[in-house]
């Protein structure tokens, strides 16, 4: 983990995701096959990969790592991780032009596994619903008809301080939620879900529970229970004085998560992660900074 400090934007998620799949070089049009996702979506990632310098784009548009990058990947492989959620905060995944042999079950680690039930349960999701996962599991269940404050956000949804500018952002522009001025202070905003805001929220909630009880007829109740039993035990474990997930999640000497304005949050998370950890994973196009990491 000694190299991570040199990666503050290239989070896992960025990795897995896109500059995993550049390996010795690859056409930018087959790195968009490769990732499952549209033109604007690798549009808009290759200009971060270039700008962060971890690729550069040759004239014949080719893609290949830089140094900077070939270190980044000797840090990260070989991880894979959920998607980044793209325009209005949706999973995309944009189906191969041509068939794609499936990897070994056998050889993917956990966290590709546990990511891909994510998506799939997410994509499943937001087939049936106006808004995303992420905007329902990390704004709307924490927002009502009472003002909250923006600068509490953070703490009631797990979600950093940029990705509650966003998502409140979102649902301002919609009508799903009224931003005022704090009318408990001098200064800084609070926001409210107005009623078409409520009755989303209720939605998303039916929503929810359909997609789950389609999923316990699918595989099996039992199947849907012992997973469920299972990450309840990995997120309740002790290590201990601490959650034993704590461990993980204790900032490297230098990294920004030990850092203001985001030493708080973390705090909370290692004191106790499952009331301070978002409900869903919000890794925004920004690479993943900071809520992929």
């Amino acid at each position: 983990m000694r190299c991570i400090k040199h990666f503050l934007i290239a989070s896992l998620a960025m990795w897995a995701n896109y500059l995993r799949l550049v390996g010795d070089g690859v056409h930018a049009r087959e790195l968009r096959s490769r990732a499952l996702v549209s033109d604007n979506a690798i549009r808009s990632r290759l200009g971060a990969l270039r700008r962060w310098r971890y690729v550069v784009v040759e004239p014949d548009h080719v893609v290949r790592l830089t140094a900077a990058g070939r270190r980044a990947r000797a840090v990260w492989e070989p991880p894979r991780y959920v998607p980044i959620v793209g325009y209005r905060l949706f999973a995309e995944v944009v189906p191969p032009a041509e068939p794609v042999s499936p990897e070994p079950g056998g050889q993917l680690d956990l966290s590709v596994l546990l990511a891909r039930a994510l998506l799939g349960l997410t994509l499943e999701f937001e087939r049936g619903s106006k808004l995303s996962l992420p905007v329902c599991a990390n704004g709307l269940r924490v927002l009502g008809e009472d003002a909250t404050r923006v600068r509490d956000l953070p703490r009631l949804s797990g979600v950093s301080k940029e990705g509650v500018a966003m998502l409140v952002g979102f649902l301002a522009r919609t009508q799903l939620a009224a931003v005022e001025p704090d009318p408990a202070a001098s200064r800084g905003k609070a926001v409210s879900l107005t009623a078409r805001g409520l009755a989303a929220k209720r939605a998303a909630g039916r929503r929810l529970a359909e997609v789950e009880e389609g999923w316990r007829q699918r595989f099996g109740g039992e199947a849907i229970d012992g997973l469920r039993d299972i990450l309840d035990g990995i997120r309740d474990a002790r290590g201990g004085d601490a959650p034993l997930l704590s461990h993980g999640l204790a900032p490297y000497p230098g990294g920004w998560r030990g850092r203001r304005p985001y030493l708080t949050q973390t705090q909370a998370a290692l004191r106790d992660p499952r009331a301070a950890l978002p409900r869903y994973l919000m890794v925004l196009h920004r690479g993943g900074f900071p809520d992929g990491s």
